[in-house]
This record gives structure tokens, C-alpha cells and sequence, in this order.
């Protein structure tokens, strides 16, 4: 720990340990929650076919990387099927159950598009946790 202008400024290695601790006391939250869950569901389904999908965003955050996303079978296209409903065998993932060419990932949590403070506002609510709604 250092001083600096008065404040107390932790060193990083620090923060990190804090955090763990803070961790294992009160788990993570409900969001961080469901985007593992679907983040092991995405693993798993990884594991299972042999198949890997991942979105990334086309800008970068304030340390310079691109939030990404796992795709798995719970994650939704834009056409409103997930993507098992899509042939899986088809290079273009063509969806089985409307015309849909292929499958075009739709982020369902703002934690997929690096918007983690977006839940905190009261005027945001992630309805049955496939819907982001403001």
C-alpha cells in the first residue's frame, strides 16, 4: 500500500486479492452468474460437437481488448431461433426452423457486449434473462 496526495492506493496485487476474497464470501453476482452458466453450457456444447463460436465487438474498451461472447446452444439469432434450431452441419448455419440463412448472433446480456454497469440502472431489467429491455 502506498500514499499518494493523502489517499491510501492500493497495489494492484492487492485490489486482486480483495476481489478473490470479496468473491468467496458473497459469490458472484446474479448477472455474472448467469453469463457463466452460459458460458460452461457454451464449453460443454463446445466439447460435445467439436463445434466453437465466439462474438467479439468491433470496438475496443478502455484497455484496448474486444468483449466477447461464448456462442452456444442457448444463444439466440437475430431470426429469434437459438442456435441449435440452426443446421449445425451447414458452413452457413442455415436455420431448420424458418428461412433464416445463417445464424447471426444477438447479444442477450449487456455483460456480452462489455455494458457491465447496465444492470445497475433502474431503468434496465434483463426479462427472463433473454431480453434486454430499458
Amino acid at each position: 500500500m502506498s500514499q499518494r496526495q493523502g489517499m491510501v492506493v492500493r497495489d494492484e496485487d492487492e485490489n486482486v486479492q480483495m476481489f478473490y476474497k470479496a468473491l468467496e464470501l458473497n459469490g458472484p453476482s446474479p448477472g455474472s452468474l448467469i453469463v457463466l452458466n452460459r458460458e460452461k453450457e457454451a464449453a460443454e456444447f463446445s466439447i460435445a460437437t467439436g463445434l466453437y463460436g465466439s462474438f467479439r465487438t468491433r470496438k475496443t474498451n478502455k484497455f484496448g481488448s474486444r468483449d466477447c461472447a461464448r456462442i452456444g446452444p442457448s444463444s439466440l439469432c437475430f431470426c429469434g431461433h437459438h442456435l441449435t434450431s440452426h443446421d449445425l452441419k451447414n458452413i452457413n448455419v442455415k436455420c431448420k426452423a424458418c428461412s433464416c440463412s445463417k445464424f447471426e448472433f444477438i447479444p442477450s446480456r449487456p455483460e456480452e457486449i462489455g455494458e457491465h454497469w447496465l444492470p445497475l440502472r433502474d431503468n434496465c431489467t434483463c426479462q427472463d434473462q433473454n431480453t434486454l429491455t430499458f
